[in-house]
């Protein structure tokens, strides 16, 4: 029975088939499909934008990716989401290279467009793979790396947090035991063997489990030739009818007459057919290496790639897993390397990447070149070998025998071998020399082809140790080569500076964090086809335009500070479509609505949270002095007719000296009422702890947010007093030319619990709580 998934019909004979094939209906579905996936293959989806984002202000934005096709097409019923088609192809995959992609202050999910086609085979192909269940989230990492004590320990902890738990590997070799058994029902002969991550010791938790299917028990070379280029019909039929009824084994000289493909679409039947727990299954029929994907759903979800002619990737797992072994320091080095291309989004796509492979063979390269060296070269693991082990014409044997294994007098330590790694790949001749990890030594591209004519040589070439041809950096284009080089440099220049191995009493991120959380600064100005102005002349431009003034803060500079985004572009246009101007004009009156937005953040702190908000504006020593008065009057007088004159537009009134006293001595509130954006709290009760138990019982009854949130504060509070505060900072909120609203809290007193505790408590909960506040309309 041969069915066809486009126009959803069975044909019991070969022949019908074939005349199905011709008819104009099918044509006509293929070619409208073929059609709508050329124009995918040229557009991507995008959200993540404010709902009254203009379609052109998005299409202005991924103008410097490539030319646009047609204007974007924007849903706002459904879900807020648009699609954008370009002219070509390349400028999709620039779009997808760079994943820090912000329009109005919000940041853009951005992802290849995918037909929903009426057939089930190409839905499943398209849908995304989703690798959930134990990955280590981000956070996790610096949360555990932050308060260690050096960089080295760092190193061996970020190991131990990605690598694969015990529990992992037992499901994966339980997973691998249950697809021998199945395949022993199906075939004569047949063996199922983990390679890739899950099989070298680079495992990291929600990786996909790589299987390979051998049905040939010889380990030479006629395995990878036994497939026959295009099938037999008879062959074929039979070896359906076997598969579907399950007979009898299917015996190897009748594998031979099949071409992988159709071996694959086999195993695909079989691992429908038995597999109960596998789902979304389905085939890529590669010419180099066809494979079955499917999700295993256990304790978490797995992807499985099952593969029947890749025999070489054992060897090449063996090898590295071999290596991982020899040294202690190589296993940490190489899994942060990996987490540094993941951080530095390197390895983004399927299609162009620095693979995992790639980058473990760069590691092992780099430690074949210490002084002295650390690993030995691939050469040196077979000149104690008499026999030969020869897959797809290629040398892969090797001995792993750890006793025999040359030891290093190389004593360089963790964060030295790190940052060494970096320098040599920074001052590295990639345009010149090749990577060669068989021999340990670099080798000229120019030898190199002269050597192996069919080698891919690109501007990063990374050779397979056992397969010679092979350029395991191949797919990389130059758009991502571009990309890696200034990550080199990048990593070199932070671990220059030798305040990145101290470790930072404030909480300030330092060694890897360093390392990964540069990804945005590395990242600006990469792309070629992207003009920028000068920086100096731009700096000089605004300097003139906009002169900058004192800055109020210098004698702060050293404290602890914490700066947040608390409303974005899309906000402030909210607000600003909120309060009209006085005079009836259209538009907004950004003064009114600033001055408001600052008092929600007032009240936050001192009404939300309880604490004692003051005014930065104190009444100075020694009121009878008549100068210091003045001076004070003065600035006093400057702030007022900039709150009430230059916000609001009205005339301003000077404050005299008879009431100058009494206005230092009203309540903070009225106190501080000209300064909104910028004022002092000190902290005399730990509001933040238990929050969450005192919440459960007060959001139960009906009240404002600002109510519940001082009543949960009230309720912790009880009847605890305490005269003096626990420590005290300064908050500044400031409007951004994006336009976007800030908050930076400034450290006044030295506290590691206001360090540790407090700060980060206010950097979660002051934004939320805004939000919540402008949900439901109480700051306007």
């Amino acid at each position: 029975m041969i069915h066809c998934d486009l126009c959803r019909t069975s044909f019991s004979t070969h022949y019908s088939w074939q005349i199905h094939l011709e008819l104009q209906q099918h044509k006509a579905l293929a070619a409208e499909r073929d059609k709508r996936q050329e124009s995918a293959d040229r557009s991507i989806y995008i959200t993540g934008f404010a709902r009254g984002t203009p379609g052109m202000m998005i299409a202005q934005y991924f103008l410097q990716f490539g030319t646009l096709f047609n204007n974007p097409i924007i849903e706002r019923q459904k879900g807020v989401y648009a699609i954008l088609e370009f002219e070509d192809k390349i400028s999709v995959d620039r779009v997808l290279h760079y994943q820090n992609h912000y329009l109005g202050g919000r940041r853009l999910n951005v992802r290849p467009r995918h037909i929903k086609w009426r057939e089930s085979q190409i839905k499943r192909e398209n849908r995304k793979i989703n690798k959930t269940g134990c990955e280590t989230s981000y956070s996790d990492i610096v949360d555990l790396l932050l308060n260690q004590r050096d960089v080295a320990l760092q190193m061996v902890l970020l190991a131990d947090a990605l690598r694969l738990t015990d529990a992992d590997v037992k499901e994966r070799e339980n997973i691998c035991n249950f697809f021998r058994s199945v395949f022993a029902d199906f075939f004569v002969y047949s063996e199922v063997d983990v390679f890739g991550s899950s099989a070298n010791g680079l495992g990291k938790r929600g990786c996909d489990l790589d299987l390979l299917l051998s049905l040939k028990k010889e380990l030479d070379d006629t395995e990878v030739k036994s497939f026959a280029d295009t099938s037999d019909v008879d062959a074929l039929s039979v070896a359906r009818d076997v598969v579907q009824r399950n007979y009898r084994k299917l015996t190897i000289e009748e594998l031979v007459k099949l071409s992988p493909v159709d071996i694959i679409n086999l195993v695909k039947k079989i691992v429908k057919k038995r597999g109960v727990m596998c789902s979304e299954i389905f085939s890529i029929p590669s010419k180099r290496c066809p494979i079955v994907r499917f999700f295993i759903k256990r304790d978490t979800k797995i992807s499985v790639d099952l593969s029947v002619k890749n025999r070489l990737s054992l060897y090449n797992s063996k090898l590295v897993h071999l290596f991982m072994k020899s040294d202690e320091r190589v296993l940490p080095l190489t899994y942060t390397i990996k987490y540094w291309i993941f951080r530095r989004e390197l390895s983004l796509t399927q299609t162009n990447k620095l693979s995992s492979y790639s980058a473990t063979l760069l590691v092992i390269f780099y430690l074949q070149n210490t002084n002295p060296p650390i690993l030995p070269p691939v050469e040196k693991l077979r000149q104690s070998l008499t026999e030969s082990r020869i897959q797809g014409g290629w040398e892969c044997n090797f001995s792993d025998d750890l006793s025999k294994f040359p030891l290093t007098e190389n004593e360089e330590s963790l964060s030295g071998l790190l940052k060494g790694f970096f320098d040599y790949y920074n001052m590295f001749d990639f345009d010149g020399n090749a990577v060669c990890p068989c021999t340990g030594t670099t080798i000229s591209k120019e030898k190199l082809k002269d050597e192996i004519p069919n080698f891919n040589d690109k501007f990063i070439s990374v050779q397979d140790p056992f397969d010679l041809s092979h350029n395991t950096t191949g797919n990389i284009d130059d758009f991502l080569t571009a990309k890696i080089i200034q990550a080199f440099s990048d990593a070199s220049n932070i671990l220059e500076n030798r305040n990145v191995y101290k470790q930072k009493i404030s909480g300030k991120p330092w060694g890897l964090i360093s390392l990964f959380d540069n990804i945005h600064e590395a990242n600006e100005g990469l792309f070629p086809f992207e003009e920028k102005p000068d920086v100096k002349e731009l700096e000089t431009i605004v300097a003139v335009e906009n002169p900058k003034p004192p800055d109020e803060d210098a004698h702060l500079a050293n404290n602890v500070k914490i700066k947040m985004i608390i409303f974005n572009a899309c906000d402030v246009e909210y607000f600003k479509s909120k309060i009209p101007i006085g005079n009836g004009e259209t538009g907004a009156d950004e003064p009114e609505w600033f001055r408001r937005v600052c008092k929600a953040v007032h009240s936050v702190f001192s009404v939300a949270l309880q604490f004692s908000c003051t005014s930065e504006d104190h009444k100075p020593e020694g009121i009878g002095n008549k100068r210091r008065l003045e001076d004070q009057n003065e600035r006093n007088n400057k702030r007022m007719r900039r709150a009430d004159g230059m916000w609001s537009g009205q005339p301003s009134q000077s404050v005299s000296n008879d009431s100058w006293d009494d206005l230092l001595h009203q309540k903070s509130a009225e106190k501080s009422l000209s300064r909104f954006d910028r004022f002092v709290c000190h902290v005399y009760h730990r509001t933040w702890v238990g929050r969450k138990k005192a919440g459960n019982i007060v959001k139960q009854t009906v009240m404002s947010v600002l109510q519940c949130e001082e009543t949960i504060s009230k309720q912790i509070i009880g009847d605890s007093t305490r005269n003096k505060p626990l420590y005290s900072f300064l908050c500044k909120v400031g409007l951004k030319p994006l336009p976007e609203v800030d908050l930076t809290i400034i450290a006044l007193s030295e506290s590691p619990e206001l360090k540790s505790n407090t700060l980060s408590f206010l950097q979660s909960y002051v934004p939320k709580v805004l939000k919540q506040l402008q949900s439901a309309k109480e700051i306007l």
